[in-house]
């Protein structure tokens, strides 16, 4: 919602809390569709998670946390 504040997105690694990160990074492809000025965006590297993680799933609030769409991030063995 471009008239709203960023976001938090919670994170998840297999199924435990694993933090929150702030949805205000830029993504030039969101500001040049027109939505909002492209602040939205959320990364997270995969050398911060805990050793042997398997899945990631990212969560908006609502009246409940709910999936971003396209989750959970299944990683590789």
């Amino acid at each position: 919602d471009p008239g709203s504040p960023p976001v938090s997105v919670r994170v998840e690694v297999d199924g435990q809390t694993f933090g929150t990160l702030t949805a205000n990074a830029y993504r030039g492809d969101v500001g040049a569709a027109g939505h909002g000025d492209g602040h939205c965006g959320f990364s997270i590297k995969i050398s911060d998670l805990p050793l042997g993680s398997r899945q990631i799933d990212f969560l908006l609030p609502s009246d409940e946390w709910c999936r971003i769409p396209g989750g959970p991030v299944i990683l590789p063995d």
